[in-house]
């Protein structure tokens, strides 16, 4: 009897348990609430869409809420949620929220905030409705995309969507498999503080399409394409242009000829790829192959050895000066960077943000012919810091700095390095001795300036001045009419015999040259480079400039006179705005391996005789070490003859 007792106990409580158990699994709440402006006001007709934990919409119809802006969602069972809520009354923004936690009925109320219509119409040139254009608003300053629903043209071309009030970018684009090629506008700095209206015209262009692939035929997925104007250097809108899943891609282009440049995703082992003078005339085809490339890779750190984030990193060609398309180039948290290049001999550099306080640094003449890697420790430096005027008054704007080593002439990676609005600018460096060099756009017609050996041991405020300069140009040739290139002008001060400093002041391919001097009276050198294959000079004494002027230069036959201004510069290289001429370390190093280890001779034999004694000897070689490192110098070279 007790046994039975006992049992029939146990089956109470069993029945019990999955009685209590199917009620929970079957248990199912509502979820409601109210919508109601910033003033409490009801807003009716809000769609109320449902989405699970994971962003996922739900399968049932929205819910809309009713005259007091009431909602209601029954049937939930326990669970993580998300709502969207969609105004249909233009001037209330719509809004998404997640993590809503339902076990039990549960409220949750939402107030909508206001914004303003942006609405208008997107035609074409003869003013018909263009549908199905799709609007992407983004914030100006963060980029940030917002969400805009219903933010497509309608049949007739119109738009109407709500927007917070700010500054954005707003993008106009064609989308669907079947749309016109019309090409993309983007307005940049749209000022929404009211109510706005935006009508555009959209013209047809050009599809272009191909597919990307690495050697093998897999696709590269997520790769960006870049189309530049070859002519402007205007980097074309493409909406759309990275790669899908299977490596294909398309955008639309106006007609016109494109550097291409594709670029993989970070991370991808493979080398981008620059496709130069590509034309565009109609719907085009481009497909590329990217190959493998070698990684480098490494840490940034201080000296201090914490991380530094956000580290530029250039990759430079050492033999032509370019520098590499490199995506994923910049240091993350941790200081750590990698980037992928084809094997070659490279100059890294690595730029510090300027607030940090570090100094660039650059590694030259790097052989890469497998995964490199490369730490780096940088140093702290000194901040070089000056505001740039113009005589006449105002700020000089976008002016270039570059610093180099005095003794070398080695150019140093600095970051901003062009000047602001205000005409000031601020970069980092290590303490040192060097030449500072102030180039102002050519279109602001002001003479560039330059600063000779300054020692910096501490942080420095330079305030420079430039004058209105005058334009002194013309064409040189050989003693037979030859246009001659990449000779050098070299024009000095008749009353002190100082060089102004001129850049890019080297003859093109057609032996035209133009620099930028102010107005008084000069002596005009011109001298061949020795990779001309022969030398020669020629100059104009006591020249003066009051005007913009055209000065044509003629070399005679023969290799007369070499040396211009005073002797020193052995190698004949280019003008460095000194005394002397070119006159740095190259120049030295050459003389003694010409003198004790048979090197070549000089190409000029005056700017070699340092003493003007008329042969070329270790006294040479000693008058040209004290000059260069004499205390403060040594006795400048003789006057050439």
């Amino acid at each position: 009897m007790k046994r039975f007792s006992l049992i029939k106990k146990v089956y109470v409580v069993l029945f019990a348990v999955i009685i209590l158990t199917a009620s929970s699994v079957s248990a199912q709440f509502t979820l409601s609430g109210t919508v109601t402006d910033s003033a409490l006001v009801p807003i009716s007709a809000v769609s109320v869409l449902l989405f699970d934990e994971f962003g996922g919409p739900i399968g049932i119809p929205a819910t809309v809420t009713d005259a007091s802006g009431f909602y209601s969602i029954a049937g939930l069972p326990i669970g993580i949620y998300g709502l969207e809520f969609v105004p249909s009354v233009q001037g209330h923004l719509g809004e998404t929220f997640t993590g809503i936690s339902v076990s039990g009925n549960t409220t949750f109320d939402v107030m909508l905030a206001a914004g303003y219509n942006l609405s208008g119409f997107v035609r074409d040139s003869l003013g018909q409705g263009i549908f199905d254009i799709d609007l992407n608003v983004y914030e100006q300053v963060s980029g940030n995309k917002l969400v805009t629903s219903g933010d497509n043209t309608d049949i007739n071309g119109f738009y109407h969507i709500t927007v917070p009030p700010g500054e954005y970018r707003i993008r106009y684009r064609p989308v669907g498999l079947f749309a016109d090629p019309w090409l993309p506008i983007e307005l940049n700095n749209v000022l929404i503080a009211s109510d706005t209206s935006i009508d555009v015209t959209m013209t047809l262009g050009y599809e272009v399409s191909g597919i990307i692939t690495q050697l093998g035929g897999a696709p590269v997925v997520n790769a960006d394409l870049d189309f530049t104007n070859s002519s402007t250097g205007i980097l074309q809108v493409t909406p759309g242009d990275n790669t899908d899943g299977t490596g294909f891609y398309s955008v639309v282009v106006p007609l016109g000829t494109y550097d291409v440049n594709v670029t993989p995703q970070a991370g991808d082992p493979f080398v981008p790829l620059d496709d130069f003078g590509v034309v565009i005339s109609g719907a085009t085809t481009l497909n590329y192959t990217l190959e493998s490339g070698l990684l480098i890779s490494g840490t940034i750190t201080n000296s201090l050895f914490n991380p530094i984030e956000l580290v530029d990193i250039d990759i430079v060609d050492f033999t032509t000066g370019t520098k590499l398309v490199t995506s994923g180039d910049k240091t993350d948290a941790s200081g750590f960077y990698q980037v992928i290049v084809p094997s070659g001999t490279y100059n890294l550099i690595y730029q510090p943000q300027v607030p940090t306080g570090l100094a660039p640094a650059q590694f030259l003449n790097v052989l890469v012919m497998a995964d490199y890697n490369q730490d780096v420790v940088l140093a702290d430096g000194i901040f070089l810091s000056g505001v740039m005027d113009k005589t006449a008054g105002g700020a000089v704007v976008n002016s270039d700095i570059d610093v180099k080593v005095s003794a070398t002439q080695l150019k140093i990676p600095i970051v901003g390095d062009n000047t602001d609005a205000s005409g000031a600018f601020t970069v980092v460096i290590e303490t040192g001795t060097y030449d500072v060099e102030f180039e102002p756009l050519a279109t602001d017609f002001l003479t560039a300036q330059k600063i000779f050996n300054v020692s910096f041991t501490q942080d420095t405020t330079l305030f420079v001045t430039l004058d209105t300069g005058l334009v002194l140009s013309g064409t040189v040739t050989d003693n037979v009419g030859s246009p001659v290139s990449n000779a050098e002008i070299c024009v000095a001060y008749v009353s002190t015999g100082d060089t102004v400093y001129t850049p890019h002041d080297k003859t093109n391919l057609f032996g035209q040259y133009s620099v930028l001097i102010p107005s008084g009276s000069f002596n005009v050198f011109c001298r061949t480079d020795t990779l001309s294959g022969y030398i020669d000079s020629t100059e104009v004494l006591n020249y003066t400039m009051n005007t913009n002027q055209t000065l044509n230069l003629s070399f005679t036959t023969g290799q007369p006179a070499c040396c211009v201004v005073v002797r020193g510069n052995v190698d004949y290289g280019s003008d460095d705005g000194t005394l002397a001429g070119s006159v740095d370390i190259a120049d030295l190093v050459y003389m003694v391996a010409f003198s004790f280890q048979g090197g070549s001779p000089p190409p000029c034999f005056e700017e070699a005789d340092i003493d003007g004694s008329g042969i070329i000897d270790i006294s040479d070689i000693v008058g040209l070490v004290s000059f260069m490192f004499g205390t403060p110098s040594g006795a400048p070279p003789v006057a050439c003859p």
